[in-house]
């Protein structure tokens, strides 16, 4: 699988998650990515 990065406009949100900083382009997109993670364990990107 390769990644994927896309640029956000305006102000991201950024959230830090195991000491990693993650940016987000809208509260809900946070959201997601933090109950997929506690899902799929600290693996996941």
């Amino acid at each position: 699988m390769r990644n994927v990065l896309k640029t956000i406009e305006g102000k991201p949100l950024m959230e830090i998650l195991g000491g990693k900083s993650y940016n987000f382009d809208s509260r809900e997109c946070a959201q997601t990515f933090k109950k997929l993670k506690s899902l799929n364990g600290e693996n996941f990107e």
